[in-house]
């Protein structure tokens, strides 16, 4: 009959807009999920970026010839170290030895410095 057909409608057009609204909730939900994934990508992302900072830092500390154990520091310690021994340890030839060990310590690290 002409009545239930339209009843029939109106339950299809509701139904749809049930659907509707539940497809929207579910879009709705799953953008949201969208967004935090996002978010945490964004988060990952910075890390990985200053991961590879790091490596490149450290790349460059290895590839830097190491000096500090070169002959010209282990020479100036020895130096000190006998001059210790010899003149005592407030002697000006003492100091001035230690001084030479301090600042060849020092030219190698400021040629390590990146």
């Amino acid at each position: 009959t002409e009545i239930d057909k339209k009843t029939d409608d109106e339950d299809d057009k509701s139904k749809t807009r049930r659907e509707i609204v539940q497809d929207e909730a579910a879009f709705d939900a799953v953008e949201s999920k969208v967004r935090d994934l996002k978010s945490l990508i964004d988060k990952e992302m910075a890390k990985v970026q200053d991961l590879k900072n790091m490596a490149n830092k450290i790349k460059v500390v290895k590839q830097t010839p190491k000096s500090i154990n070169g002959k010209k520091s282990i020479e100036a310690i020895t130096a000190a170290q006998e001059a210790t021994r010899e003149y005592g340890i407030h002697s000006a030839q003492t100091t001035l030895a230690w001084e030479a060990f301090e600042e060849v310590v020092s030219s190698d690290l400021a040629d390590l410095a990146p």
